[in-house]
């Protein structure tokens, strides 16, 4: 069904840019009390699965990335849980509505219309591992008041979604999770992102725990 997995060396996440870390929201709160990763929703609109708990979040771990930038693809039709804000032709070409930058994703709204891009799990995830995930955006500029809406999907499942008010001024997130599945080897990972008005957003990337330090 896709195309065939390839093997990526493990990674740390990038620093984010100073420039953009104005408000920089670290989303590390006591997990759910509901079963197998139940959702919360935080002051700020964001949803996720359940965040990591007390002291969780204190130990030195080694972050590997589950989404190499180059394996991204536009998601078809029938796998985007979005498919009905789907416009009836999207506009969004490679070359210069998303673009690989920095090991990253870069989305240029004014040059895609909406953005729905996918790829295979290289290796399987364990329900209730820590996951780490990173991205930013510049100041949000709109002719009328609107929002942009940004979501991952881990194999079917809302991993995190946060609806982003418009104008508004650049921010960023940099997110500690908890898988709230777990998810075979192939299983697909969706980046979903749509906004009105001509704005930058930069997907850097989801990563997964692989050693902890004592």
């Amino acid at each position: 069904m896709r195309r065939s997995l390839r093997h990526h060396q493990s990674r740390r996440p990038p620093r984010l840019p100073a420039a953009l870390l104005l408000s920089l929201s670290l989303a590390v709160t006591s997990a759910c009390d509901g079963p197998d990763g139940a959702t919360s929703e935080s002051e700020s609109g964001s949803t996720s699965a359940a965040q990591l708990g007390p002291g969780e979040g204190d130990r030195e771990v080694q972050w590997r990335s589950l989404t190499p930038a180059e394996e991204w693809a536009p998601t078809p039709y029938a796998d985007d849980l979005w498919a009905l804000e789907r416009p009836t032709e999207i506009e969004c070409a490679p070359q210069n509505g998303w673009t690989i930058e920095a090991g990253g994703v870069e989305v240029d709204t004014g040059a895609c219309d909406y953005l729905s891009l996918s790829q295979p799990l290289s290796r399987p995830i364990e329900a209730g591992a820590p996951l780490r995930l990173t991205l930013w955006w510049q100041n949000l500029i709109a002719a009328a008041p609107s929002e942009g809406h940004l979501a991952v999907v881990l194999d079917g499942h809302l991993l995190w979604e946060e609806r982003v008010t418009i104008p508004g001024p650049a921010d960023a997130r940099d997110l500690e999770l908890v898988a709230p599945k777990s998810a075979a080897e192939g299983s697909l990972i969706t980046l979903h992102l749509h906004n009105h008005g001509a704005n930058t957003w930069r997907f850097q990337g989801l990563y997964a725990a692989s050693e902890a330090a004592s």
